[in-house]
């Protein structure tokens, strides 16, 4: 009887371990950007939309036109954002609001080592 306990909590550990292990891989090579934005006055920008697009790159390491979205979100009361578990590689970076402002930036993220990006919100010109 202790025989079949010793293995039947040998079993579980080896599932609880191998849950870890496969939750581990899936974080390996992840990065997170983080920052605020600011709008045109100074003040934090609440509740600020935010895209970040991937960015393909040639040989040469230059991003080319062809961008995706892969997350959005937007600024709390402070114009604080945090986006997690980004795979590692170039990114562009779009803050707006409601078509009057916004602001971009290119960021690089790296595995395990937080990007900041600080963005203040300008006006945005209207042709007619």
């Amino acid at each position: 009887m202790k025989r079949i306990w010793n293995i039947g909590a040998m079993v579980l550990a080896l599932a609880i371990v191998g849950a870890n292990l496969a939750r581990a891989e899936d974080e390996i090579g992840k990065g997170t950007v983080l920052g605020t934005i600011k709008g045109s006055d100074g003040n934090p920008a609440k509740g600020c939309g935010i895209k970040l697009y991937s960015t393909a790159v040639d040989a040469s390491g230059t991003p080319s036109k062809k961008a995706e979205a892969v997350a959005e979100t937007t600024t709390n009361d402070k114009g604080e954002f945090k986006i997690e578990n980004l795979p590692t590689g170039p990114y562009r970076l779009i803050a707006g609001v409601m078509f009057k402002e916004m602001a971009m930036a290119d960021v690089k993220i790296v595995a395990g080592k937080p990007v900041k990006a600080e963005l203040k919100l300008q006006g945005r010109k209207t042709r007619l």
